[in-house]
């Protein structure tokens, strides 16, 4: 008889303020909320880490008190999965406390809990914090500096984290799943894709150049610039909590990116960039949308279409034309105010002068949306 696989969660421990980690686990739907881990007087509380100028930041709360940064002092632990249902025997989910307090959902759910404590999502809020088992109390850090608790009944509209041990996640697309849905007619029949989010994955600056994931390049071809022509991939960075749209690139198989911060008109680029995140291509046909470039005039009109910028608080990837160059920026569309850097040198628009830059869009795909 084969013994059963242990499964265990994979915590690395970080210190505040240090290069941001790849393979986080975020919370649902978001782009920049990360699953943590902090010992207090030796007791375990989860809470919310993000990635703030490429380094970790977090916020805990306990004891009717919020923790951040430098409070937090000596470090805390990210909950990390690298891999897929596959290779790793399982995959995360996360699921209504309701949902999991039922008999048969925890014969199919394993809760993600370290003593007493998991991980708690408050969807409506976006708040990530922590679900104390035995109390049955959900604590969350707002603003980093408010504490907010959620008893019975109200606590209900929590979700926690839980481990699945059988079948795959929805609309999966490892190896595996693709080749099974392909060889299966009757679920090619059945299955349809709804629109997801956009996946964007975490890298580091000048760790190697991914070679397995498709990567989201700027008008889908070589653009360019004064060293020649060469792919801009579609890159975010997050300073001071707000993201930043930029560009990443291929230096002799490392990674290079470039991003302005349009609060002070100043690149950052090189080693100072730390954690980025790229944005993943997906097949059209899997994900139920597909990805086009179109000028900001025609795409800032929201009503009545199929289509809408790619954008992450506003912010929008756009191409910008500086002279014979193209260069791949960002453009904030609250304000309509555009930012890029080319050679060293910071390019802004404003205004009018954004209407003409092409901008990524999310459209609803036209054919089927089955595998």
């Amino acid at each position: 008889m084969t013994s059963p696989k242990i499964i265990d969660d994979v915590w690395t421990y970080q210190k505040v303020g240090t290069p941001f980690p790849c393979h986080g686990q975020k919370a649902l739907g978001e782009a920049n909320k990360y699953v943590a881990l902090w010992y207090k007087h030796g007791k375990p509380v989860m809470g919310q880490a993000w990635n703030d100028s490429g380094v970790v930041q977090c916020s805990f709360s306990m004891d009717k008190k919020c923790y951040t940064g430098a409070e937090v002092g000596g470090g805390i632990q990210l909950l990390i999965y690298e891999g897929n249902h596959v290779t790793k025997s399982f995959y995360y989910d996360w699921i209504n406390l309701t949902t999991w307090r039922s008999s048969l959902s925890r014969e199919k759910y394993d809760i993600v809990r370290c003593g007493s404590a998991s991980p708690a999502f408050w969807k409506e809020r976006r708040l990530l914090g922590n679900y104390d088992i035995d109390s049955d109390i959900a604590t969350f850090a707002e603003d980093d500096h408010t504490e907010v608790k959620l008893s019975q009944p109200t606590v209900s509209v929590v979700m926690v984290l839980v481990r699945v041990t059988s079948g795959a996640p929805p609309y999966c697309q490892c190896e595996t799943c693709v080749t099974n849905m392909a060889s299966d007619k009757n679920a090619q029949k059945t299955l349809k894709r709804p629109l997801s989010v956009n996946d964007w994955e975490d890298y580091n600056w000048g760790t190697e150049w991914p070679q397995k994931r498709p990567l989201m390049s700027a008008l889908g071809r070589e653009l360019p610039n004064p060293k020649g022509f060469q792919k801009q991939y579609v890159a975010m960075w997050y300073r001071h909590g707000k993201p930043i749209m930029g560009r990443a690139w291929n230096v002799a198989g490392k990674i290079e990116a470039s991003f302005v911060d349009p609060s002070c008109d100043r690149e950052f680029s090189g080693p100072s960039v730390g954690s980025l995140q790229l944005l993943i291509q997906l097949p059209a046909t899997a994900v139920g949308y597909d990805y086009v470039w179109m000028p900001y005039e025609q795409a800032y009109q929201f009503r009545d279409k199929d289509y809408l910028p790619v954008h992450m608080n506003y912010v929008c990837p756009a191409v910008f034309k500086i002279g014979p160059y193209e260069a791949l920026g960002g453009l904030d569309m609250n304000t309509e105010r555009a930012s890029v850097a080319l050679e060293g040198k910071v390019t802004t628009l404003e205004g009018g002068q954004v209407r003409q830059l092409l901008v990524l869009c999310r459209r609803e795909h036209d054919g089927t949306m089955v595998i």
